[in-house]
């Protein structure tokens, strides 16, 4: 007040007390807040630089939520391709199962004598009759240029021509001619329980026709197979196949992750690595691209219901080994884009940690340093709250001279 006059060493007292009490409330407002700075009229160029620092890190942080759902996907789609893969392993277990089966069977057609006679020389067991010129000859019974034609239904007809016959030709030398001429054609020839029989590699019905087939193999000859799965039993595999196959598709149905899924052709996002828009200068990302596993992308197909033969068991064995390595290649791309995005999920954490710590030591206070602070102010004030009562004193002590 201008009215009233201090004496000096009061208004020093008074003026350290106060700058004591400015400096204890900013000590106190630094340990409550833990800042600081805590507006732009602290200090302008830190306060503005922590808070460009503070916004990125947030922005990073909001990505990490865009990284999250992109490996989700991912891991999704690699589950469901595992699956996948699964089932085709056991559709092909399915068809070896046909084979394995289909291998026991045997086509045969088998001369209707019980004996087979050449130069009047029967045929039993195991033995091999040699014709003889007195006996007739060989060649009245199966002549050089006489054949034995062997027809597959359905199939190309393969020719054996005798040659080189003579009166000690053996039954052997009939059939050793057979199959070096019929061999490649899956055909073999041997004698059985004084039968000549051939077999044939084929399941098609074959047809034994030629002017020597009705000395060596009776008339009106046709190949049966015995063994080998029944027609139920072939219906049965065929339905289990198909019912793998089909469960291919509800798998990659079911791959999706928060309305994406990656194992259908229709999906393709974009998953953003920094806050830069998408197409920008600075920005970068990486583009996810869903896969066709449906059985036609894939190159396999139901077998008929009934009456599927070996040909079309064969046919997708070959077809399911492929489509395992379409399947295997789309998760070799899934692994490699979840390499890339978990990559940058751990960069973008340890990122938004470095901003952070970054933008806070610009702005934070040292609370240890602040509490240290704080005791030695009070204590400061403690003094100037003293050193103030003492100049009263003097004062006082001027006006009991006036008593």
């Amino acid at each position: 007040m201008p009215d009233i006059t201090l004496s000096a060493g009061l208004n020093t007292n008074l003026r350290s007390l106060s700058d004591t009490t400015d400096l204890l409330a900013i000590a106190q407002g630094r340990l409550s807040t833990g800042k600081k700075i805590n507006s732009a009229l602290d200090n302008p160029l830190n306060f503005f630089t922590s808070k460009a620092l503070s916004d990125r890190s947030t922005s990073i942080s909001s990505i990490l939520d865009g990284l999250n759902n992109g490996i989700q996907t991912l891991q999704a789609a690699d589950k469901a391709a595992n699956a996948i893969t699964k089932a085709l392993d056991s559709a092909r277990g399915i068809i070896n199962q046909y084979q394995t089966e289909a291998a026991s069977a045997v086509n045969r057609a088998t001369a209707s004598s019980a004996t087979l006679g050449f130069g009047g020389t029967a045929v039993t067991g195991s033995t091999l009759a040699t014709g003889t010129a007195a006996a007739g000859t060989l060649a009245a019974t199966v002549a050089n240029a006489q054949t034995i034609i062997l027809t597959p239904a359905g199939g190309t007809a393969t020719t054996v021509t005798l040659a080189g016959l003579t009166a000690t030709s053996t039954v052997n030398d009939v059939i050793n001619q057979i199959n070096a001429t019929a061999g490649a054609a899956g055909y073999n020839a041997t004698v059985e329980n004084g039968r000549i029989s051939i077999t044939s590699s084929g399941s098609a019905v074959v047809t034994v026709s030629g002017t020597a087939s009705a000395a060596l193999l009776g008339t009106g000859l046709t190949s049966a197979v015995t063994g080998g799965p029944t027609a139920a039993r072939v219906n049965s595999l065929a339905s289990q196949f198909n019912e793998q196959l089909n469960s291919i598709g509800q798998l990659a149905n079911d791959a999706s992750f928060n309305g994406r899924n990656l194992l259908s052709a229709l999906t393709s996002f974009t998953v953003s690595f920094n806050e830069i828009a998408t197409g920008t200068q600075g920005s970068a990302s990486t583009t996810l691209t869903g896969k066709d596993v449906s059985l036609a992308a894939l190159g396999v197909s139901n077998l008929q219901a009934t009456g599927a033969t070996a040909t079309d068991f064969g046919n997708q064995l070959a077809a399911v080994t492929n489509a395992k390595s379409i399947v295997a290649n789309y998760q070799t791309e899934f692994g490699n884009k979840l390499s890339i995005i978990q990559n940058r999920q751990t960069f973008s954490k340890e990122l938004t940690n470095v901003l952070d710590t970054g933008a806070g030591n610009l702005v934070n206070a040292d609370t240890n340093l602040e509490a240290a602070n704080i005791l030695a102010l009070q204590t400061r004030q403690q003094l100037s709250q003293q050193a103030i009562s003492l100049s009263v004193q003097a004062d006082q002590a001027v006006l009991r001279l006036f008593r």
